[in-house]
């Protein structure tokens, strides 16, 4: 009973993220923009975002049809008072294994083979890349992609589980640690675990 109840479980996920694609595919792009914009700034805007020291987040590909994080990123990286630290995913295999490493700026980014801006494994003066699951530091926030969520915060993604391994990793890195659990947002729409703004 239990394998027939997993499988009807995937075929539904199935069915939804083919729903998905196709309304993303559908969308009149002047209405994604703003909706990319306002999501954005909303992040921007945040308390917890402007609190926050270390923040782990995805790098948006225009195929993938993402909310755009480009103005998030680039506010991550300015110079200021309080500087944020920034990580950023980079895919080791097809095993679904993804480090977040650490940049300093957009030029950190190649395109890798499926042309999905990453970081190197290496600085430019040839030293690893601090990866956050090395980190001495919590992180803040995790802000990471998807095609679907609930009202509950779950998180339907592409069906890879890189994120679902890193997150899972992450969090028992933090436990390990006695840090508390990162605010998590979810293609830049935050899911709140608690009363922060």
């Amino acid at each position: 009973m239990a394998g027939a109840a997993l499988e009807a479980i995937m075929q539904q996920k199935r069915f939804l993220r083919t729903q998905v694609r196709q309304e993303l595919r559908n969308m009149i792009p002047a209405r994604r923009s703003e909706e990319d914009a306002a999501i954005q700034n909303h992040v921007i805007a945040s308390n917890w975002f402007k609190k926050s020291n270390q923040i782990c987040a995805y790098v948006s590909c225009a195929n993938l049809r993402e909310v755009d994080t480009t103005k998030i990123l680039a506010e991550c990286l300015k110079k200021s008072e309080v500087p944020k630290k920034l990580f950023v995913p980079r895919i080791e295999d097809k095993e679904s294994h993804m480090r977040m490493l650490h940049i300093d700026s957009i030029k950190d980014l190649l395109a890798n083979s499926m042309n999905i801006l990453e970081p190197t494994s290496s600085n430019s003066c040839g030293q690893p890349r601090s990866d956050v699951l090395e980190s001495t530091e919590p992180v803040d926030i995790i802000l990471l992609p998807g095609l679907a969520f609930d009202q509950a915060g779950n998180r339907l993604g592409r069906g890879g589980g890189y994120y679902d391994l890193f997150l899972n990793n992450y969090l028992l890195h933090a436990k390990e640690k006695g840090w508390e659990r990162p605010l998590l947002g979810m293609d830049g729409a935050c899911i709140f675990d608690s009363d922060t703004e």
